[in-house]
């Protein structure tokens, strides 16, 4: 090894941080039951006289420092020294155990569940007694967030004690028992801990006797709702063996399962089951010898029930279901060729009924795919023969075969399908062509005889000549048409078709009505006929009155104008041709589409030969097909870029026409979902505008409004078939799927699926192209943005269309994104004051600056500025710095407002009021912008009290008040409006504490408007929680948060009682503000509304902390102006404060809150007569009650010492002088004189002198000491 020196002079030492950060759920996913080696290496040598829990617990006294453990171990400790003594007292030591492990943390968890698993090796069948206790506590442990070595320990631990309690015992009911307290617990926990506890139980069910494992077994396939996973990797892990082999227990395991398969009233869970064990196992087995336990068994047992004489066909279904699954996992590689053969002698026997289809339609493809040519020339030829005698099963048995690459398709299984072709026509007409269909789009129908086509090509005349539209009439025209090359007569039969289907008197709302539509059939049958020898239709079609209806009536539809453009490129040539005027004003429309497809097929028609155009014109549709033929993709940006940049140079100016086809164009590239695109667009209309301006402006504009491609879809395009196809499912777990097996279960329920044709026509109708109205909306303002002239030329129509969507009478607020949109258009105005309403524009610029979002707040800006105020253009710099991320508060400390010049005063200050109330507002950081309002406040304090007005009507706004509210007339409690949400509420009262905080001395005459809003929004929480029940409050309670911290709309007892809390805490920092104010005009109408309703539970809601209300009382205390309301308006404030002293429980910090309450009464009643009489003397015999009860819980020495006794002595010592009879003056010596006793070390001598002086002044009342035989005088 070299040394470090070495290592040094070679160069610096790279650390490497071997720690890698895990979440729970992951470092529990690789948590496993420790393997049978590792808990052996407890079985070392020890002498008879030792046990294996106590070596355990001295070696984890010296690992493990958890408090809980350590108690434990001191308990234990002499209880277990040798073995005879551990035996004896096993007993205390369990019931120790179980007392620790409900106090412990995770450290001691692991130390206590080693030992556990220790004892219960030592002591085996003597713990049985305590087996369900144990069991039950351990358990408990599951659900719980413990760590993954913890997780471990209790794995190991549960092991263990099934393994010498469990497994040992002969009663079958207490298997019973266990396996229900399992079950009940595992679905309560996550996903991980269900798998790392089915290894534990998948180690009992391997070493279990055979009755047992069977009664195991069934316990478990009877009740598999909810535990589905955890049951799967039981039985999965109890199967396996190493290398790649199984367990000798396996193939008990699975006949018991398929036992229960076959006779449960739950068949597709135990299937589920069945079908994840069996491919695990097989995924597990290397070859089919190390599978062939298994495979002998589920193979057996199916033919057993194939040949039976009296066949359960419910059993057999089920059995087939689950050698469907044998058989198609790896293409059944774990299959023998004697199994194979066996299976395949079965197929003769199968029933044919059609209660059995979708079960041998699995089963029968599945084996026939995993044998070889032998079985596919012998059985399966004879097999195929008799399943076509059954149409409809036949014919999904080679749809399914064929899709599955069947090796014996051609040689057995097409011969046969050819030759019942005829007769499965007649029979079962809808899937034959279904199926023949499929063969000829995949290749796979191969050649075939004359003979075969002219049956084919008189069928489908036969059954064309009667067509009508219809679902069932659609999914056949489907098919055929995919058979067009077999049907030489075809386009004779499609002609009147589309004629007849052209002349639909509504094309528009027969599409929304069906996916069977007129529309989709014109487009189809004329891409069949264009398939066509043009010669056999050309002389029937009129393709100038088709193109004229088509456009007229049907230029909406994009399959119909592609099959237009299809059937004009296959004919050859046209005998007249149209006017592109006459065709232009219906197809404008679909230029601006947002599907490529309709796009690429209007220009590949206007370009046609039956559309006449003037060579510009036809020059300019030529560019817009070229650029539009470029494909979507990255790949083809940078040509599609050059076709846009391009088109400038092709547009004349006397060409009206070409002008607007290239101009709605390039409208429609910037609603294509590909961005590269968007800004050479945008250029390239900005260019236009400069030429032809009212031409750019009216299809913009247009757009704007209402663009195109908006449509709302269908219903039928929407709608799925209710339910998923339960024979496609599809496991997260890698080693319970299979691709083979997945992909025959698809390809049977495809074919066994009757509506699976309808499903491909919806979705053939479906557009691909995704149109997305807010992107094409910011880009249409983007491209206004670069041609401002145009913008500004037709101002009018524009702000008015804004001020609809965003003025003061919209119906509804803009979203914040588009608001940046329209701004940052306007902000490039050059002479707003022209502008169609601009006060408005201007007042409402002015109230965005004060928006809580930075970008707003900098568009609106620009747009302000834009007016070139002189009184804020010389500030320009300045204000834009302070909504500059990293330079605000650099600016913010540079900022005097006391020194902005008066000329500039009025707006500038306005400006700069409204920005930093934005800033204080958003909500950035850690701390919430908490530390951003007090730095902004500070700031604000260089404005003068009437300037700080705008502040106040800032706040209030969303409350629907202002600062000129209530400051005349009697004060009375407002409804708060409905349009003021919870979230505004708590803004509200978070922002007004910072403001109270720094400004409220200086907001005294707003205090009113500030004061009423704040009463009006705790009593309406106070009245909407009085109004809820009980129930109704413990139904709407959501997750906890903090009740600082922002809330959301739901109505629930959190939510208003966060905004009751806050409400009284602002109520506080009112009565804490070093200001003359009168209170009582606002306290005494709320009074009974607010404080009233609380009263009754104060004593039981200030145990754990003081509350805000409590809070409240204690403020009042601090002026004795303030303290008049704790009597004036209700009697029983004071007596319900003074109760808080004796509730159950009440912490240190409620006791002294009171007593700081009391201590101030008194003071304040030394030289006050007329306070004395009205807060302190009524309540005299009270609180000595609640002091007298309050000393009887405190009476050991220890708690005599303490700060809280002392202060009960002292307002003791105070409350003395104010005793009025000689009940009160018994209880003050009752109290005080066992005091006088104590030594001073507890009592000090300070404070006897002052008992001293107290007794003498109740001596007088004591009456009772002048009769020396009285007990008071003893």
């Amino acid at each position: 090894m070299e040394s470090d020196s070495d290592t040094g002079s070679e160069g610096p030492v790279i650390r490497v941080n071997r720690f890698k950060h895990k979440s729970h759920k992951q470092s529990i996913k690789e948590v496993h039951l420790p393997s049978a080696l590792d808990q052996t290496k407890f079985d070392h040598d020890i002498s008879d006289n030792e046990s294996h829990f106590y070596l355990a617990l001295q070696q984890w006294r010296q690992l493990n420092l958890s408090p809980a453990f350590i108690q434990f171990a001191n308990k234990v400790h002499p209880l277990s020294i040798s073995m005879p003594l551990l035996l004896h007292n096993w007993k205390e030591i369990v019931d120790l155990w179980k007392d620790t492990l409900d106090t412990s943390d995770d450290e001691a968890l692991k130390a206590l569940l080693d030992l556990l698993n220790k004892l219960a090796h030592d002591l085996r069948t003597t713990l049985a007694p305590s087996y369900v206790d144990l069991l039950e506590v351990l358990l408990r442990l599951l659900p719980r967030p413990i760590s993954a070595p913890s997780l471990t320990a209790l794995l190991a631990t549960l092991s263990g004690i099934f393994k010498y309690l469990l497994v040992p015992s002969i009663k079958l009911d207490l298997l019973d028992q266990t396996w229900s307290s399992f079950r009940a617990v595992l679905p309560t926990c996550s996903p991980e801990v269900q798998r790392a506890a089915a290894e534990v139980w998948g180690f009992v069910l391997r070493r279990l006797k055979s009755v047992a494992r069977q009664r195991a077994v069934v316990l478990m396939a009877q009740n598999l709702e909810g535990v589905e996973d955890a049951s799967a990797w039981m039985v999965v892990l109890a199967c396996k063996s190493v290398s790649q082999t199984l367990h000798t227990s396996a193939g008990s395991l699975i006949a018991s399962l398929i036992d229960c398969h076959l006779t449960s009233d739950t068949a597709d869970l135990s299937y589920t089951l069945l079908r994840r064990v069996l491919t695990a196992l097989i995924h597990h087995c290397n070859n089919s010898e190390q599978f062939s336990a298994v495979a002998s068994l589920v193979v057996d047992r199916f033919c057993t029930l194939s040949q039976a004489e009296d066949v359960n066909y419910q059993q057999l279904q089920r059995a087939m279901q689950i050698m469907s699954v044998v058989c198609s996992v790896r293409q059944g590689s774990r299959l023998s060729s004697s199994h194979l053969t066996q299976l395949s002698s079965r197929l003769a026997s199968l029933p044919l009924d059609a209660s059995f289809h979708s079960e041998i339609l699995t089963f029968t493809s599945s084996l026939l795919t995993a044998g070889d040519m032998a079985m596919s020339a012998g059985p399966g030829r004879a097999f195929v023969i008799r399943a076509l005698s059954v149409p409809s099963l036949g014919l999904m048995l080679c749809g399914v075969l064929a899709e599955l690459g069947w090796g014996g398709w051609k040689l057995v299984g097409l011969p046969s399908l050819l030759s019942a072709t005829r007769t499965l026509l007649e029979s079962e007409p809808t899937l034959t062509l279904r199926l023949l269909a499929s063969l000829q789009n995949t290749g796979k129908l191969g050649e075939v005889d004359i003979v075969w086509k002219r049956s084919v090509d008189s069928w489908i005349q036969k059954r064309l000549s009667s067509w009508e539209i219809s679902d069932e009439w659609i999914d056949d025209l489907y098919n055929i048409l995919s058979l067009s090359v077999f049907c030489d007569s075809l386009p004779p039969l499609l002609v009147p078709i589309i004629e007849c289907l052209l002349d639909t008197s509504d094309p528009g709302a027969d599409w929304k009505t069906s996916h069977a539509n007129a529309a989709w059939v014109i487009g189809t049958c004329m891409h069949a006929l264009s398939r066509c020898q043009s010669a056999s239709w050309n002389t029937q079609v009129d393709l100038s009155a088709w193109t004229k209806k088509i456009v007229d009536r049907w230029s909406w539809s994009e399959i119909v104008l592609k099959g237009l453009v299809a059937l004009l490129e296959a004919c050859p040539f046209t005998s007249q041709s149209l006017p592109l005027v006459q065709l232009y004003s219906s197809l404008q429309s679909q230029l601006l589409s947002p599907s490529r497809s309709s796009r690429l097929s209007v220009l590949e028609l206007l370009t046609s030969k039956m559309v006449k155009s003037s060579p510009a014109e036809h020059n300019a549709l030529k560019r817009c097909l070229q650029g539009e033929e470029v494909s979507l993709e990255m790949q083809g940006v940078r040509e599609r870029v050059l076709r846009i940049g391009r088109l400038y140079q092709v547009i004349r100016d006397d060409e009206p026409l070409s002008v607007d086809i290239c101009v709605r164009w390039l409208v429609s590239q910037l609603k294509v979902n590909l961005r590269p695109i968007w800004s050479p667009a945008s250029e390239a209309l900005s260019s236009l505008a400069q030429r032809f301006g009212d031409v750019v402006w009216d299809i913009i504009f247009s757009e704007l409004q209402q663009p195109q491609g908006a449509h709302q879809t269908p219903d039928w395009m929407t709608t799925t078939e209710a339910g998923g196809n339960k024979m496609i499912p599809w496991e997260e777990e890698r080693s319970w799927r299979d691709p083979s097996a997945h992909r025959l279960r698809g390809a049977a329920a495809t074919w066994l699926d009757r509506h699976h044709q309808r499903k491909v026509i919806i979705s053939e109708q479906k557009v691909s192209d995704r149109f997305d109205p807010i992107t094409f909306e910011s880009q249409i303002l983007i491209t206004l943005g670069q041609c401002t002239s145009l913008a500004e030329k037709h101002n009018r129509e524009l702000v008015t269309y804004f001020l609809s969507l965003a003025g003061p009478d919209a119906p509804s607020r803009l979203q914040i994104f588009k608001l940046r949109a329209w701004l940052k258009l306007f902000s490039k105005f050059s002479n707003p004051k022209a502008l169609y309403a601009t006060d408005t524009l201007r007042e409402l610029y002015r109230s965005l600056i004060s928006y809580p979002d930075r970008e707003l707040q900098v568009v609106s800006l620009s747009c302000l500025l834009a007016y070139k105020s002189p009184h804020l253009q010389h500030h320009e710099e300045k204000l834009r710095l302070l909504l500059d991320e990293t330079k605000w508060r650099d600016e913010l400390t540079s900022l005097h407002m006391s020194s902005i010049e008066s000329k500039d005063r009025h707006q500038l200050v306005d400006v700069i009021v409204r920005l930093l109330y934005g800033l204080m507002l958003e909500k950035r950081g850690r701390s919430r912008g908490g530390d951003r309002r007090a730095a902004v406040l500070t700031a604000l304090a260089g404005c003068t009290d009437q300037e700080l007005s705008l502040l106040v009507d800032l706040m209030l706004n969303p409350m629907e008040s202002g600062s000129a509210a209530r400051q005349d007339g009697p004060f009375s409690l407002h409804q708060v409006s409905s349009n003021v949400s919870f979230k505004q509420q708590t803004g509200y009262l978070t922002f007004l504490g910072d403001v109270l905080k720094n400004l409220g001395s200086r907001l005294t005459a707003y205090w009113p408007a500030l004061l009423g809003t704040t009463l009006d929004l705790v009593a309406n929480a106070q009245t909407l929680l009085s109004s809820m029940t009980a129930d109704d409050a413990a139904e709407k309670v959501d997750d906890d948060t903090d009740e600082e911290s922002e809330v959301g709309e739901v109505l629930n007892s959190r939510v208003l009682r966060s905004v009751r809390q806050q409400g009284l805490k602002r109520l506080a920092d009112f009565f804490r503000c070093p200001v003359e104010f009168d209170f009582t005009p606002y306290i005494s109408p709320s009074f009974s509304a607010i404080f009233t309703p609380r009263l009754e539970l104060l004593d039981q809601e200030n145990i754990q902390a003081p509350s805000a209300l409590l809070e409240l009382f204690y403020v009042w205390t601090s002026r004795p102006e303030f303290a008049i309301h704790l009597v004036q308006h209700d009697p029983r404030v004071l007596p319900k404060i003074l109760d808080c002293l004796v509730a159950a429980n009440a912490k240190p910090a409620v006791i002294n809150k009171v007593f700081d309450i009391v201590e101030r009464l008194l003071l304040y009643s030394v030289d006050d007569d007329e306070f004395l009489g009205l807060l302190v003397l009524p309540h005299i015999s009270q609180l000595l009650k609640n002091l007298t009860t309050l000393v009887e819980r405190t009476k050991a020495d220890a708690a005599l010492s303490s700060p809280i006794t002392q202060r009960q002595i002292s307002i003791l010592s105070g409350v003395a002088r104010y005793a009025q009879d000689s009940s009160q003056a018994l209880t003050l010596l009752g109290l005080l004189s066992p005091l006088l006793r104590k030594p001073s070390r507890i009592v000090s001598e300070k404070t006897k002198v002052k008992l001293l002086s107290t007794l003498g002044h109740i001596f007088p009342l004591l009456t009772e000491l002048s009769n020396p035989s009285s007990v008071e005088f003893s």
